[in-house]
């Protein structure tokens, strides 16, 4: 399981896992911060097992509030 730690210059880091749904720090950003409209995006977001589930609520939110739009 992963969790946050400090990194001081010159340690090394090593990937112990990927993510089955492809996602960058800047999509989340992007999502969180601007394009909230992004359906797929959203549903790619809350897909990520990674992120904590405070985010993927938030993700789940705006895209409810966007499927209630196209109703």
């Amino acid at each position: 399981m992963a969790r946050e730690a400090l990194v001081s210059a010159g340690e090394g880091i090593e990937l112990i896992g990927r993510e089955q749904e492809e996602i960058s720090v800047a999509d989340i950003t992007r999502l969180y911060a601007f394009e909230k409209n992004d359906l797929e995006g959203l549903c790619r977001a809350i897909g990520v097992d990674s992120l904590p589930e405070s985010w993927k609520g938030y993700f789940q939110h705006q895209l409810d509030k966007q499927v209630g739009k196209v109703r």
